[in-house]
């Protein structure tokens, strides 16, 4: 069985948004014998969700740097305690997604329309999708004029996390 660490939640940098990044300080991932671009998982009282580990100056031993939409899915805030631990992420054969209809009809409808060429969805999934480890019941940002459109991951076929 891997090492497991518990650390502390911290504000995420801005450039890491959405991005499935965890940023991790030297000690820490020396602790979870993983470099910089390895697979962590991240495990909250509500779910675990896998991530990139990243290294980063200024965090202490502790800490890690999550963004907003990881906290909402495994249930912790910012000062919250994490469990922690090394993970390998298997590619996807398929995955299903479904948007979530939201109060501002024109993005929901300005977004099926988007979709609708060929070209907007391999924007869509290289841009947003591709290189991102993804579990069933998350949701994902993509940003749109004026705000953004959730989308959920409805399927996944041959994406896990061995520990």
């Amino acid at each position: 069985m891997s090492q497991e660490l518990t650390l502390r939640v911290v504000e995420p940098k801005a450039r890491d948004l959405n991005r499935k990044i965890a940023r991790l300080s030297d000690y820490a991932m020396r602790q979870l014998d993983i470099k910089p671009g390895d697979y962590i998982e991240i495990i909250g009282p509500r779910a675990s969700v896998p991530a990139q580990a990243m290294l980063t100056e200024g965090i202490a031993y502790d800490e890690i740097r999550i963004d907003g939409n990881t906290w909402k899915y495994i249930g912790v805030n910012v000062g919250d305690e994490v469990k922690v631990r090394k993970a390998t992420v298997k590619p996807a054969i398929r995955i299903v997604l479904a948007p979530i209809k939201q109060a501002l009809s024109f993005y929901y409808s300005s977004f099926l329309n988007f979709i609708k060429y060929d070209s907007s969805l391999e924007f869509i999934k290289y841009n947003y999708l591709m290189n991102k480890p993804l579990t069933k019941g998350e949701t994902i940002s993509i940003p749109a004029v004026g705000g953004s459109i959730n989308i959920v991951v409805v399927e996944t076929i041959s994406l896990g996390i061995s520990v």
